[in-house]
């Protein structure tokens, strides 16, 4: 499975970086991640590789960046789901438990 994260803060990369590894790993399962610090360099790449399978976006991106690629994504025909992050919301736990279901 590809994935692509958008996330600006460094601390909240390495921890979902992990909790999705961690997934992975359980399940014996390979994974791409690929990390973005912002939007427009996540729809550079994802147009030269092709897309992602799923996207995790840091929905507190301030609004310029979320601007940068909300209507590009509407118009993603090949990407399979869209989530928004809401770590430094205070919204999402250091540990999350992922269904086996999602993949």
């Amino acid at each position: 499975m590809k994935i692509a994260l958008v996330e600006d803060n460094g601390l909240h990369q390495a921890q979902i970086r992990q909790e999705i590894q961690n997934y992975f790993a359980e399940l014996n399962e390979v994974c791409e991640l690929r990390v973005f610090d912002n939007g427009s360099d996540m729809l550079d790449h994802y147009y030269s590789v092709g897309g992602y399978d799923l996207l995790l976006l840091d929905i507190q991106l301030p609004r310029s960046l979320a601007d940068t690629f909300t209507m590009p994504l509407a118009s993603m025909s090949n990407v399979t789901s869209i989530c928004g992050t809401p770590r430094g919301a205070g919204a999402m736990p250091v540990s999350w438990n992922l269904p086996r279901v999602l993949l």
